[in-house]
């Protein structure tokens, strides 16, 4: 079956949206549970999930994302090939491969996710946008996040979070970057406030949404050299905010839609699965890198007011 136009528009709206488009996300997510009914061909999607793939109508994507709603043991080796083709790219296939792959449990899917998805080289950010705009349902949204994204990984870099108390419906976080190693570290001369994620108290994990498009200074080009068992302090501001009677956290170009919680856990994550140029001295750090959670209290009054 070929779709034409019409799977082109969407696999467009299969891309990371903005958070003021609702309507796109939910399209896309209509357009998977309704799509490709017919049976999968397993001996041919990994051969068909890609990019490249000569006269491809992209069908594979929607097949994956099939298995992630109605996982089957029997696509174990076809989806582990897909992420072994994918994890260290930005393709669609590896991240729609490694939700499949979670739905579907078991010691051989998680062993393909261990080798995969904790390897430096994986692009965890990305997985967390795809987590979100693919519509993961909970509770195994929250358990995938916890166990394979928001881990830390690096023997070279510690991240310490702190935050002060809510004033004035302000939050200060304080991010602290520490060299564990003995060779100087290249990092970023900033960080920004997308590396936030929160967990409420029900044990729902709350990401960064895009909400404004945002120039970036000409400081972002620039690095940091820490060098060893130096740290570096970095302050992330945010503020809180009501829409349609619940309360967000709004920061430079993203926000945070608590609802109600009274109680949040943040933890911030710095992952960087690109190396630089070649002749850069030192080079640009690789890896994941998460804190430990620090508390957020929401006083009762601000998190639900009359």
């Amino acid at each position: 079956m070929r779709w034409g136009a019409a799977l082109v528009t969407a696999l467009a709206l299969l891309a990371p949206a903005r958070a003021d488009e609702p309507t796109t996300r939910t399209m896309g997510m209509l357009i998977i549970e309704q799509a490709l009914r017919q049976p999968i061909d397993l001996e041919t999607l990994a051969e068909r999930a890609r990019p490249d793939h000569p006269g491809s109508d992209n069908t594979a994507l929607f097949e994956i994302l099939r298995l992630r709603e109605e996982p089957d043991p029997a696509a174990t080796d076809a989806l582990g090939e897909i992420l072994a083709k994918h994890f260290d790219q930005t393709h669609v296939f590896g991240f729609a491969a490694a939700q499949a792959l979670f739905a579907i449990g078991g010691e051989p899917a998680h062993a393909l996710l261990e080798r995969y998805l904790l390897d430096a080289r994986y692009h965890a950010p990305s997985g967390l946008r795809y987590i979100e705009h693919w519509e993961m349902k909970s509770p195994e949204r929250d358990r995938f996040i916890g166990r394979y994204h928001l881990r830390h990984l690096a023997e070279d870099l510690e991240v310490e979070l702190a935050v002060e108390p809510l004033r004035d419906e302000e939050v200060l976080f304080r991010v602290c970057l520490r060299n564990l190693s003995d060779r100087t570290l290249s990092m970023p001369f900033e960080l920004y406030d997308d590396g936030l994620n929160f967990r409420d108290q029900h044990g729902h994990w709350i990401l960064p949404r895009i909400y404004r498009l945002f120039r970036l200074e000409k400081t972002s080009g620039r690095s940091l050299e820490l060098k060893p068992g130096a740290s570096h302090d970095y302050p992330i501001h945010l503020r809180l905010e009501r829409e349609d009677g619940e309360a967000r956290l709004v920061g430079w170009g993203h926000d945070w839609k608590i609802g109600q919680a009274e109680r949040l856990e943040a933890v911030y994550m710095l992952a960087n699965s690109y190396p630089g140029p070649a002749d850069q001295t030192p080079p640009r750090w690789l890896g994941r890198a998460v804190s430990r959670p620090v508390e957020l209290k929401i006083p009762p009054e601000v998190a639900a007011p009359n």
